[in-house]
């Protein structure tokens, strides 16, 4: 049997969607392309915010704009619908007056639950080392 490059292994990985355990097995190429394709969905200064939103459960257009005042309108509706694209988020629309609009995880995006609570450990970490001068907690 012939033995599997590390591009076919991280592709093996990919579909497997355990990528993140084997980080180490990836060639420098597959690992640049996997983060570069992370980053390309995720980019965008707001996108990771609305995310963490979500995480908690649907939510209406009105309860996101209200937890994200500093966001613009436009900027929300914009990473709103890249956000549908790449199918992380669904859109629902209801049919009432007044309009009723909710936005809920897919599947893929409740797959971000892991790079959250990695992100959340990181963060406390870094906030409470006393050799960071982070300064306060940029709301």
């Amino acid at each position: 049997m012939a033995r599997a490059t590390p591009e076919k292994k991280v592709d093996h990985v990919l579909q497997q969607g355990t990528f993140g355990h084997r980080w180490h097995e990836a060639s420098a190429q597959a690992q640049r392309c996997v983060v570069r394709s992370t980053l390309h969905v995720l980019r965008g200064k707001w996108k990771l915010l609305i995310l963490s939103l979500l995480l908690d459960g649907p939510r209406r257009y009105g309860e996101l704009r209200a937890a994200l005042p500093e966001v613009s309108e436009k900027m929300l509706i914009q990473h709103l619908k890249e956000l549908e694209q790449d199918q992380l988020v669904v859109r629902t629309s209801y049919p009432e007056v007044p309009p009723r609009v909710v936005y809920t995880l897919t599947d893929h995006g409740r797959r971000l639950l892991p790079l959250f609570d990695a992100m959340l450990a990181w963060g406390a970490a870094y906030w409470a080392d006393p050799e960071v001068q982070a300064g306060p907690c940029p709301l």
